[in-house]
């Protein structure tokens, strides 16, 4: 059954190749994703013969020439909250490297879930624990060379005191690039009143709030354009030449990302900084 739900999904997107998802992002469509469920018992002793443990995933099939994919989920077992998963790169930790996809597929974890009292009963209780809102691949070559030499200091604020507006000098690709620096992140879509947790990054386009947590840390970059780096404590909007900003702190503080990933950069005397072209 799992084989042939996979070559389904395969084959429905070989159809959806004929038609792009929207006019504006003619390389970008719908990814037949679903969620993926393992159940194991494997963990189970003789004082604890009732042990199951489920994993539970987003699988999906690996497009050829696919520079990016993205998959939200709504967290029903959550208050639905909603997760943002974006490849690459791939996970390959964890339940995702004990449970490994098939060939040609890929995974995102989404959580596990262990009782005693067996695999029916814990496949049971996390049936609709989580389901997907939307899936999509990306085609276009560019996602993979945005923000390479924007990491690199020194900084300059991207406003100066008093303004409301950033222009990153956008060409005629009106989405963005917004990636996750550290802390929390959020957007909530044009139109939409629900958030969504940033995990790593995303297009995004015209009207797309963008909010920054305690310690959060987010790029925003625009497509022949240039980027910025805006600070913690800050709601922006995006438009097309740029972002708006909403709120920002009145006294921006200094926050320092780990050096693990990449240079250190810091939000210094404003809540954005800009970077170099990208």
């Amino acid at each position: 059954m799992a084989l042939a739900r996979r070559l389904a999904l395969v084959a429905v997107f070989m159809g959806m190749l004929v038609l792009p998802a929207s006019a504006t992002a003619k390389l970008e469509f719908n990814l037949p994703a679903q969620i993926f469920k393992v159940l194991d018992d494997s963990d189970k002793s003789e004082n604890d013969m009732g042990r199951c443990q489920a994993a539970v995933f987003v699988e999906f099939p690996k497009i050829r020439h696919a520079k990016g994919y993205r998959v939200v989920v709504r967290r029903n077992d959550l208050n639905g909250r909603l997760d943002d998963y974006v490849a690459p790169p791939f996970e390959n930790s964890g339940f995702t490297l004990r449970y490994p996809p098939p060939p040609s597929f890929g995974r995102f974890f989404v959580f596990a879930y262990s009782a005693g009292d067996g695999c029916p009963a814990v496949d049971a209780r996390t049936e609709g624990a989580a389901e997907i809102v939307s899936a999509r691949v990306s085609l276009d070559k560019r996602f993979e060379k945005r923000f390479r030499r924007v990491d690199r200091p020194p900084w300059k604020c991207a406003y100066r005191p008093g303004d409301r507006t950033v222009d990153l000098g956008a060409g005629r690709d009106p989405r963005k690039i917004i990636v996750r620096r550290g802390g929390e992140v959020t957007t909530i879509e044009k139109g939409s009143k629900q958030p969504v947790n940033l995990a790593n990054n995303r297009y995004a386009g015209t009207g797309t709030i963008v909010k920054t947590g305690p310690k959060g840390i987010v790029k925003i970059g625009a497509f022949d354009g240039s980027s910025a780096l805006v600070g913690p404590d800050t709601t922006v909007r995006i438009t097309g030449k740029g972002f708006e900003i909403l709120e920002a702190p009145r006294h921006p503080r200094l926050y320092r990302l780990l050096k693990r990933s990449g240079p250190d950069l810091e939000v210094r005397t404003c809540s954005a900084v800009s970077a170099a072209r990208g």
